[in-house]
């Protein structure tokens, strides 16, 4: 296939040459890439981390679009030539843009393209053709053709609304070449439009809005798109080659994993304080011991002990499980001699000595340390100048 031109400036002094596939994000477990279905399956991301602490443990649904490998569609406004230009002849299932900017819009819009461009790289260099090359891989075509409308000020051109995962591939390009002033006005707008749409649940959207809050500073959105990570994710989050600073995932990761030990902590502490001695009465202790001890093992979570980073487990389905553990009856009225009182569940009397009177407290609380993490904590991250 040759490659197509796009015009952006007609007195262009610069080529930036695209070569890439079509690229979608891909999604299972805990693990969010950025790849070609041909190149990366599932099967191969996961035997990668196979060996790393950050394995996974939940699977989730790939989501891909269909025709995936189409070319961008044509757009008349450009002036596009599709003849073979000499050696630029792609291979197959590649895409091969070559798009004429202007070196000073680029220079103006992106720091990144200033040092190219300015700076003692081949990029710098004027060819005796008299137009620079600048080369470029891995971006999604209609993300960096937006990226070129707003630049040269093309503004008829870009796009009114944009779906997420476009958003997203606009968002790893604008966080690479560091143009993220020239797109705010239009970032702003695409977001408004998509908020109405707010995750629910933790799956591959969740992360895109994570991954699109965070480079367009977004506090709201990515704060929705955090906290459901932080009480559904069950591993450390891995995103690969994208754009979410390791520091941020590893936060994340820190507060799921307090949480998680506030819980664990305070159920083997109680399942051997019961061992070890009386809480109301014998009879009491007898059968909440025995009660605690048949959930924990039905749950796998008797032997061995659940300990740090807690891989495979959620605030999410620590709730679900304790809300699970069955339920003690026909017990007598006087059956806690410390204090009779009763456990009020769906319209039931429960004696107070039953599981889940001990744990659903602990339970509420494991959140608690959730609610002060936001943009504004990793701001030390953020550099958009």
């Amino acid at each position: 296939m040759a490659e197509s031109l796009y015009e952006f400036d007609s007195g262009g002094d610069t080529d930036l040459v695209l070569v890439t596939n079509r690229l979608h994000f891909q999604w299972k477990r805990d693990l969010l890439w950025l790849g070609t279905d041909e190149e990366t399956s599932t099967d191969d991301a996961s035997a990668e981390h196979e060996e790393s602490p950050r394995e996974l443990s939940e699977d989730m649904e790939i989501v891909s679009e269909e025709n995936a490998c189409e070319e961008p569609a044509e757009d008349a406004s450009y002036e596009r030539f599709d003849e073979p230009l000499g050696e630029d002849q792609s291979t197959d299932g590649q895409i091969r843009m070559r798009l004429r900017v202007s070196s000073r819009h680029l220079i103006l819009a992106s720091r990144v393209f200033r040092a190219m461009l300015e700076g003692p790289f081949k990029e710098g260099s004027v060819p005796q053709s008299g137009r620079r090359q600048i080369s470029a891989s891995k971006w999604d075509p209609e993300a960096l053709i937006t990226l070129m409308n707003i630049i040269h000020g093309r503004h008829r051109e870009v796009p009114r609304s944009l779906s997420l995962e476009a958003l997203a591939h606009f968002a790893i390009v604008v966080d690479y070449y560091g143009c993220h002033e020239v797109v705010e006005v239009f970032a702003n707008m695409w977001l408004k439009i998509l908020e109405r749409n707010r995750p629910s649940e933790y799956a591959k959207d969740c992360m895109l809005w994570l991954l699109t809050s965070w480079v367009f500073s977004h506090s709201d959105l990515f704060k929705c798109a955090m906290d459901m990570t932080l009480r559904q994710s069950r591993k450390l989050v891995v995103a690969m080659d994208l754009p979410i600073p390791g520091e941020v995932l590893s936060k994340i990761d820190q507060k799921r994993q307090e949480a998680l030990t506030k819980f664990f902590e305070y159920v083997y502490n109680l399942f051997d304080s019961l061992c070890d001695q009386d809480h109301c009465s014998l009879e009491c202790s007898c059968m909440l011991l025995g009660h605690l001890t048949k959930e924990l093992k039905r749950n796998g979570i008797l032997s061995p002990r659940v300990t740090s980073p807690f891989d495979g487990h959620s605030v999410k389905t620590v709730r679900a499980m304790v809300k699970e553990f069955k339920t003690l009856e026909n017990w007598d009225d006087d059956h806690c001699v410390a204090t009779g009182l009763y456990y009020r569940d769906e319209q039931k009397s429960v004696p107070t000595c039953n599981a889940r009177t001990y744990l659903d407290p602990v339970v509420k609380s494991m959140t608690e340390g959730f609610h002060g993490l936001k943009l504004d904590d990793f701001s030390c991250l953020i550099d958009r100048n």
